[in-house]
């Protein structure tokens, strides 16, 4: 297991402070972020395959619940679990579903009388956590004793069926991913929205593209995992970190020596990504007979 302080001390040979407990704030930085971005750099040039993972959840049967709401408001009482955040809410008397957006405000002004209502909560998202990059498979349903693989569609086109009368419920079909709005320190990242919505608990399975570990400050010189293959280290996650802090004042090792060692690493990377793609053998009958 290649861990943390590992590293700093491969990179630190070739800084003004040669111990890595012993350097000051300004040199631990510098060393934290060209540990970072070589380790971005290193699984960006890596083939996909490394940076893939298997996810799954639950899409739950529906749910009764009794609500207080307000005509014109999007407060509603009692208070929805933070789990709730981007399921639909069906209200009767309301002018088309609506969305959970915290735990007592719903995305839309309810429209319909004030009052308590009988409404019903759908299970139709899930959720993309902050380091999940993207979804690279069409998600897939258990239904009965099959797997069922579900379309991807557009956003105008998933609008369409939802929050109106044109949604429906039963085993899902399509899917989209809904983004939250990072800028505005949204959370999670992303929704992936289903339709129909729910009618019942299904499990849901697909792949994803997460992004590399990220280190912190408390993180150095404490023995943290690196997550990388031993037969990378020395051939690209170190060329690829020291490039990184070559350009740093704290730098003392040779500048151009470190660029050659990166570019080196880079065309390591190609060969992997050549050896790793699959070949186009056929199983037939020859052309021509």
């Amino acid at each position: 297991m290649f861990t943390l302080p590992e590293l700093q001390i491969r990179l630190a040979r070739n800084m003004r402070t040669t111990k890595p407990t012993a350097m000051a704030s300004d040199e631990s930085l510098a060393m934290l972020d060209a540990i970072n971005s070589g380790l971005s750099k290193t699984y960006a040039n890596l083939p996909p395959i490394y940076r893939r993972t298997k996810g799954s959840s639950v899409l739950r049967a529906p749910v009764s619940v009794s609500l207080t709401c307000t005509k014109y408001s999007t407060t509603i009482s009692p208070a929805f679990s933070e789990d709730d955040r981007g399921k639909t809410l069906v209200i009767p008397e309301d002018q088309g579903d609506n969305e959970i957006v915290s735990t007592v405000q719903i995305a839309n002004q309810y429209l319909g009388t004030t009052g308590t209502k009988e409404s019903t909560v759908y299970s139709d998202c899930v959720w993309l956590d902050e380091g999940i990059v993207a979804v690279v498979s069409h998600p897939k349903i258990i239904v009965g004793s099959c797997k069922r693989a579900l379309c991807r569609v557009d956003a105008e086109q998933f609008r369409l069926w939802g929050n109106g009368a044109n949604k429906c419920v039963g085993a899902p079909t399509q899917y989209y991913v809904a983004p939250v709005g990072q800028s505005m320190n949204g959370s999670p990242m992303a929704l992936m929205k289903v339709h129909p919505m729910p009618d019942q608990d299904y499990r849901i399975e697909f792949e994803m593209e997460v992004q590399p570990k990220r280190f912190s400050f408390t993180d150095l010189n404490n023995s943290v995992h690196i997550p990388i293959q031993e037969a990378y280290i020395e051939s690209i996650l170190v060329p690829f970190c020291e490039w990184e802090l070559s350009s740093s004042r704290c730098y003392t090792g040779d500048r151009i020596g470190a660029n050659d060692k990166k570019n080196e690493a880079l065309a390591y990377c190609k060969k992997i990504a050549t050896e790793l793609l699959p070949t186009n053998n056929r199983v037939g009958t020859p052309i021509g007979f």
